[in-house]
């Protein structure tokens, strides 16, 4: 019997059958609505960032990066050897996307960082340095600048490949890491002075964070006082001093609820903290069972544990550490 004929049998064989009854309802298989953008949270508990639209499932890593009126954001997913830098903007009241980035989508691109002004973005590449060519066997940095017509062809800056750039300042001077001189004992925080033309060369940042542990991807805040950083692959903070210097950097993970695999915190125009997650969406009802197109729409959606974004409020995170006691 062919395929076709055992269809057409099989309907006809259950034409007077009674219609199969819709399944129960299904449990809550999507994650649980999250903190839109701008809204702002209270508490120590990270909510998922802009589901749909910044968590989309794919697996966004880094952090994502606002235009300074906050009207644009550019993020990047990663999958495997693969990563593409996303774009989402506000149109009319209405967050839009997103949409691969006008200059992305060809060679591996990510972490995308606006500079002060908002006028530039620097990310990382594969691309040919040059012109058309094979992939570059390493990530270099280039940027391209806001124009009339869009966004303008990346250009490479050699400057800025000398460690991994991770943030900005409001001064304009670019912030990495890496290990760079043969007398720092691990991974180290770099600042690269910006005088309007030109980097300078990576210098230590000024202060106590040249410690035992590995650190890594600063994020300054807006007024310049705070950065928020890895410390042997854990949160931490670090605060400006009266004489310019950063303070030994603050263990942050018991100060929220935090997991295993929270990564690349970092301050938002807003104030708020965001970072890069593995965190599971668990169901609760464990007596429906799920059906393919549920399946489906799990694996597609955020907290599938192929990383998201998470908002929260700084609050926590800042708050001075309380005097110890002394006999």
């Amino acid at each position: 019997m062919s395929i076709v004929r055992g269809v057409v049998l099989s309907v006809a064989l259950c034409a007077g059958c009674a219609p199969t009854p819709p399944p129960p309802e299904s449990p809550l298989v999507r994650p649980p609505h999250g903190a839109a953008i701008g809204e702002l949270l209270e508490g120590s508990t990270p909510q998922l960032f802009a589901p749909g639209l910044l968590s989309t499932g794919l697996g966004e890593f880094g952090r994502p990066s606002f235009a300074p009126d906050g009207e644009e954001v550019f993020f990047f997913v990663a999958d495997g050897p693969q990563s593409v830098i996303l774009r989402a903007w506000r149109e009319d009241d209405a967050w839009r996307g997103p949409e691969v980035a006008p200059f992305s989508g060809r060679y591996p691109d990510e972490w995308p960082i606006h500079a002060p002004g908002g006028e530039k973005l620097y990310f990382r590449s594969r691309r040919p340095l040059r012109g058309e060519g094979a992939l570059s066997p390493g990530f270099h940095t280039f940027v391209t600048k806001r124009t009339s017509e869009g966004w303008s062809t990346p250009r490479h800056v050699p400057a800025l490949d000398r460690c991994a750039l991770s943030a900005f300042g409001p001064d304009g001077s670019a912030w990495c890491h890496g290990r760079l001189d043969a007398e720092a004992r691990a991974g180290r925080i770099y600042v690269m002075d910006w005088d309007g033309e030109h980097f300078s060369p990576p210098r230590p940042a000024p202060g106590a964070l040249d410690g035992p542990g590995q650190e890594a991807w600063p994020s300054i805040s807006a007024d310049g006082s705070r950065m928020l950083l890895e410390l042997d692959g854990f949160p931490a903070l670090s605060r400006r001093t009266e004489h310019g210097e950063w303070s030994a950097p603050e263990p942050l993970r018991e100060r929220y609820e935090f997991a295993v695999r929270d990564l690349f915190h970092g301050f938002l125009p807003d104030g708020q903290v965001v970072f890069c997650g593995w965190r599971f969406h668990k169901r609760d009802d464990r007596e429906h069972q799920l059906s393919w197109p549920e399946i489906l729409d799990y694996q597609s959606g955020p907290q599938n544990l192929r990383r998201d974004f998470y908002v929260m409020s700084a609050a926590p995170l800042l708050a001075p550490l309380p005097a110890e006691d002394t006999p």
